[in-house]
């Protein structure tokens, strides 16, 4: 389970023209479940939830780096060496929307935080992001931390709520970033923040309280990272909002085929509007004799594919073996946890005005699930009146296996009860499903 916590933040107030303070007045807390959905979009919420692929933002070069900060100077060269080039990390992106959030008082300005939360009873906090490297960098160091030298702050730290942080080990995180924070700022020979009468360094307190700023009522510019902070800094108002950019995040807008250099048009093969191949129910082009199958047509899988082909070899060559493609194909995402569906969704159900009802079950509620340790949800949607069963989607492990059997029920116009009618095995996945139909029919 993530959660992105989001606090109004409503009053500045500046201390040596370093030292930020932020009082909190509201709470507001979004929390989002992420699968292996590209996109997943709450209307009602007025929340978006996209997971993909993206660049990692940061350039480091390791090795001049450590000499740097064991050698006592800068080491860095003309020309670096990216240690992070060429890796790619998943990126989880929440779009709210702000208007509720400035209607209940709060805002403009927001600290934000992301924090990977394992779900259960009890919600362990695995890591926290506020702003970048804050833990990683400057708490991990310890050889110039003279009072905390054989602490591993950097753990203790991330536990912190940035917004509640406890008494405990406060003065430590401080001497820690007293420390670091000068031994950077000495590496050129020369100090710009040079630490007070008490030993602190100016920038301390503003790191301390770990949480992106931002002012949801600016415009985003290549310049917004810490642009509220340095302009606090500077005496002048903030121009941007503030944040971290998102840099390159991949998203999936939809795939077109790569059939602009085939020739097509040449031959009179008539496409789309985005470059599919047009066919009848044969796999037949608009031109007799030339069939197309695959990703030419749209995305599938590479079972239903086969089918395409098979089905259109049978046509051309007259041979009576396979005249059609299964009419309700299993849809599967193969990934960490394994998302697939088979029939109508409830978006579906609602456009066709159907009346419909759902039945859930968590495998965390049957013996494999808590055997495996593995959590999964299936769902089985049914009509209401006559128990017909419309549409089977799990999300978990080897789900694309498990909803097979909802595959066969659906093509034989079968009932939800066709599940309890069956012997299932236990301990198994399917069971789940006969665990739906049993609970379906007490209530």
């Amino acid at each position: 389970m993530f959660h992105t916590v989001l606090l109004s933040l409503t009053e500045f107030v500046g201390l040596n023209s370093a030292v930020l303070f932020l009082r909190r007045e509201h709470n507001h807390r979004v929390s989002f479940h992420p699968t292996c959905t590209v996109s997943l979009i709450t209307p009602a919420d007025s929340l978006r939830v996209y997971a993909g692929l993206r660049f990692d933002p940061f350039f480091i070069d390791v090795p001049p780096l450590k000499e740097s900060v064991f050698g006592g100077r800068l080491a860095f060269r003309p020309v670096g060496n990216n240690n992070l080039a060429g890796q790619n990390i998943l990126s989880i992106v929440v779009e709210v929307d702000c208007a509720p959030l400035l209607r209940a008082g709060g805002g403009p300005l927001f600290g934000v935080v992301g924090a990977t939360v394992v779900a259960g009873k009890l919600p362990i906090r695995i890591e926290r992001v506020g702003r970048p490297e804050i833990k990683n960098v400057i708490l991990s160091l310890k050889d110039y931390d003279e009072a905390n030298r054989d602490m591993e702050l950097r753990d203790i730290y991330n536990l912190e709520d940035a917004f509640h942080m406890s008494k405990d080990y406060r003065g430590a995180y401080r001497a820690r970033l007293n420390a670091n924070l000068a031994m950077f700022d000495r590496l050129d020979g020369k100090a710009d923040w040079p630490l007070d009468a008490q030993g602190a360094h100016p920038l301390t307190e503003l790191l301390l309280a770990d949480y992106l700023v931002v002012d949801v009522s600016k415009p985003y510019a290549e310049d917004s990272f810490f642009e509220i902070e340095q302009a606090l800094l500077e005496g002048r108002a903030h121009k941007t909002c503030g944040g971290r950019s998102l840099n390159a995040v991949f998203f999936a807008t939809g795939r077109c085929p790569n059939t602009e250099d085939f020739g097509l048009s040449a031959v009179g093969v008539a496409v789309d509007e985005r470059g599919f191949i047009v066919v009848d129910q044969h796999f037949q082009t608009s031109v007799p004799g030339v069939y197309a199958a695959g990703d030419v047509l749209g995305p599938g899988l590479s079972s239903v594919t086969m089918e395409q082909g098979q089905v259109a070899t049978c046509h051309a060559f007259g041979i009576d073996f396979l005249e059609a493609v299964d009419p309700i194909p299993i849809a599967a995402v193969y990934g960490m946890p394994e998302m697939a569906g088979v029939g109508l969704t409830e978006e579906q159900c609602q456009e066709q005005g159907l009346d419909y009802v759902v039945g859930r079950c968590t495998f965390a509620s049957i013996p494999r699930g808590a055997i495996s340790g593995h959590d999964g949800l299936l769902k089985l949607i049914f009509r209401r009146d006559d128990r017909r069963l419309l549409g089977v989607h799990c999300l978990g492990e080897i789900a694309s296996k498990i909803i097979g059997a909802g595959q066969m029920v659906l093509h034989y116009g079968g009932t939800i009860d066709s599940f309890s009618a069956l012997t299932l095995p236990t301990p198994t996945y399917c069971y789940a499903s006969a665990r739906i139909s049993a609970r379906s029919r007490k209530s």
